[in-house]
């Protein structure tokens, strides 16, 4: 199908083609065909895509949709099925919720997928993310009601903490949608360890009478519902049907089902202190955070730890979850609004945190991801915005490290402290049967913790390297003193190619070495603004500059040659403001001031003192001669612009001998200007 669709766009470049040669009284024909090829090709995309999406084949799927988007994006259908699919394969939310936000685009049209479908989703992402306060308006907009949208209603209502309302919603959810066990979970899940108001006694002795409807659906409700129930023996059946029936079920519990199962069946008495524990600490799962990973690791909740703790009273079996704890080997995951979906997880090696992500509002893009040693942070790197900041002795900051633009800050011993992770000792009481019994530490994302950005630290740094953007195989790096750059060094091969000193932050002047000598032969100076002022070349290293350029605050440019590095400027080039420009030069024998006047970079006349001299043109070269043209000027010319094509500075002069003439040539905006001499010559403008 997709080989068919490809040729028929083939055909159709063609068509197109000879559309468009037919001549521009054609264009908007041309137009408005191309967008109805366009139009017709990702419809033919948008039913492959959808027919593949039904069948559950979401790569093909996801294959065709994004095909079909290179041709039209204006169907929202694309979008829903590009969300889907990335939800059916693995992705991460935030993959999802970008593609539903985009089918929710207002102005898109739809073919296959109506407005609500598209809702329905958001929401479910929207709920997912924790963005609570969108989920509410955003369902009001749905056409019809549903099981799934009373859902989402329910779950957000938690979130914002308005209690009552969520509950009222589950109430009509139960004579709505009696058989959909979502809502009992939601309840028995959200409510647990909240004080027991009179609506929500009423509602839990409500779902507790009806628990049995669900228990097909969802045998783990048992577990759940236990807590809401003061019967101890009634929930032992339960738990027993449970423990005997459907724990070993490998489809239904999830780790922290099995780990709610454990717990509860040691409270009712279905099993023993040992046998919880043993079986608390045997439960594995394949995290994929904070990407997919198949092998199964022995998890755990911070929380469930906590209460495990909390049942066991045998010394010897405390003793036990201590050896374990002290030997921990997995991951500790964390979710704490209870949703079933981890905000955290802490990776442990031998009983001490190994790496921690923390991925507060659930989109699993993990703002917060570190790597331990010894169980305290090493290095902490935040993807939101590119830094990795990396430890000393937590948490006093080394250096710092920012992604896209290749940064490495350094700093100042112990000058900057970031600690948004707190490590924290999980209240186990352990030591009150077994002195000898370890703290067990886990890390936590403090409450107050926000991304790091560079205003931050900056006046803790000492300096900060990067490649040169001018050269990425050399290095740049600034010297800080108290948030302001002291100096910028380039450095190559180990050798120090430019010195950049500043003032007050501000640059004071710079230093190049273009050949890697080791010799400075570029000084540039700056004004108390930062401007330049001056610029300064010594070619032949003498410590003595031939050429300068001199910067004024009015605009005005001024490029100085001098050759024999008297202090005197042999020949001067002024740029004005204005756009006009003049050079300046003393004449070979009389002394008298040579001026060249340019206006748009075009020379427009001469002056020899104050006498004005015509300028004649090479034919072939920008080159011109004083008033007349030899007759060998096209033997010469060449070679004369030669001579300056060697050479890198914009204003130069050099003389040349032919015969008994004597070529004057001053080279200045990217002409050459000669005057003809008789030798031996003393006139000023011998012909």
């Amino acid at each position: 199908m997709l080989k068919d669709i490809q040729r028929n766009i083939r055909f159709a470049g063609i068509f197109i083609l000879l559309l468009a040669i037919t001549g521009t009284a054609y264009t908007q024909t041309v137009s408005a065909e191309l967008q109805r090829i366009n139009s017709s090709y990702s419809s033919q995309y948008l039913q492959e895509a959808a027919a593949l999406y039904t069948a559950g084949n979401y790569e093909a799927a996801l294959a065709y949709t994004e095909k079909g988007l290179t041709f039209d994006s204006s169907f929202a259908d694309f979008f829903y099925i590009k969300a889907q699919c990335l939800l059916h394969l693995g992705k991460t939310r935030a993959q999802c919720l970008e593609a539903a936000e985009q089918a929710n685009t207002s102005g898109l049209q739809r073919r296959i997928f109506s407005q609500d479908e598209i809702t329905l989703l958001l929401a479910r992402f929207y709920t997912e993310t924790k963005r609570y306060s969108e989920v509410i308006p955003l369902l009001k907009t749905l056409s019809f009601p549903s099981a799934d949208s009373d859902l989402y209603r329910a779950a957000a209502l938690y979130g914002l903490g308005q209690d009552e309302q969520a509950r009222a919603v589950i109430e009509d959810a139960l004579i709505r949608w009696s058989f959909d066990a979502r809502f009992p979970l939601l309840f028995f899940l959200q409510e647990r360890d909240k004080p027991m108001t009179r609506s929500g006694k009423k509602l839990a002795d409500t779902l507790l009478r009806q628990l049995s409807a669900w228990t097909e659906q969802y045998p783990a409700l048992a577990v759940y519902a236990s807590p809401f129930d003061p019967n101890p023996k009634e929930n032992n059946r339960r738990l027993k049907i449970y423990r005997n029936m459907y724990a070993a079920d490998a489809q239904a519990p999830d780790a922290r089902t099995k780990l709610a199962a454990v717990l509860a069946e040691l409270r009712y008495g279905v099993i023993d202190e040992n046998t919880a524990v043993e079986e608390f600490f045997s439960i594995t799962a394949a995290v994929q955070i904070p990407q997919k990973n198949d092998a199964p690791l022995p998890v755990m909740y911070s929380d469930q730890l906590i209460e495990l703790c909390k049942l066991t009273g045998m010394a010897s079996v405390r003793k036990t979850i201590g050896n374990q704890l002290k030997n921990f080997t997995g991951v500790m995951l964390e979710d704490e609004n209870r949703d079933g979906i981890s905000d955290a997880a802490v990776f442990f090696d031998q009983g001490r945190p190994s790496s921690v992500y923390f991925d507060s509002n659930q989109d699993e893009e993990y703002e917060y991801q570190a790597t331990c040693s010894f169980g305290t942070p090493a290095s902490i790197f935040t993807p939101k915005n590119g830094y990795t900041v990396l430890y000393d002795n937590y948490p006093a900051v080394q250096s710092i490290l920012q992604k896209g633009k290749e940064l490495h800050y350094t700093m100042r011993p112990l000058a900057f402290r970031w600690e948004p992770i707190a490590q924290t000792e999980l209240d186990l009481r352990l030591q009150d049967t077994d002195e000898e019994a370890p703290v067990f530490f886990t890390l936590q994302l403090r409450n107050t913790a926000r991304l790091i950005q560079e205003h931050d630290f900056l006046m803790s740094v000492l300096y900060a390297d990067e490649p040169d953007p001018a050269d990425p195989a050399a290095s740049l790096r600034i010297q800080y003193e108290n948030g302001q750059p002291l100096s910028a060094e380039i450095t190559k091969d180990s050798k120090i190619r430019s010195l950049l000193q500043y003032k007050n932050g501000i640059p004071a002047q710079q230093q190049f070495d273009y050949d890697g000598d080791g010799f400075f032969e570029v000084l540039t100076q700056y004004d108390r603004y930062g401007n330049i002022e001056k610029i300064s070349v010594d070619t032949n290293k003498n410590k003595a500059f031939e050429y300068y350029e001199l910067y004024n605050t009015d605009g005005t440019v001024i490029k100085n040659w001098d050759d024999n590095e008297d202090g005197s400027p042999d020949i001067q080039y002024t740029e004005f403001a204005s756009g006009k420009a003049q050079t300046l030069w003393k004449h070979r024998y009389s002394g008298k001031p040579v001026r060249l006047f340019y206006e748009n970079g075009v020379p427009k006349r001469l002056t020899i003192g104050s006498k004005e001299i015509s300028l004649v043109k090479e034919p072939d070269y920008d080159l011109y001669w004083f008033e007349q043209r030899p007759s060998f000027s096209d033997k010469v010319a060449e070679k004369i612009m030669e001579l300056f094509a060697e050479k890198d500075n914009a204003v130069e002069a050099c003389t040349v001998m032919i015969g008994n003439y004597e070529l004057y040539a001053v080279y200045s905006g990217g002409a050459a200007f000669v005057q003809l001499f008789t030798a031996p010559a003393s006139i000023e403008g011998r012909r």
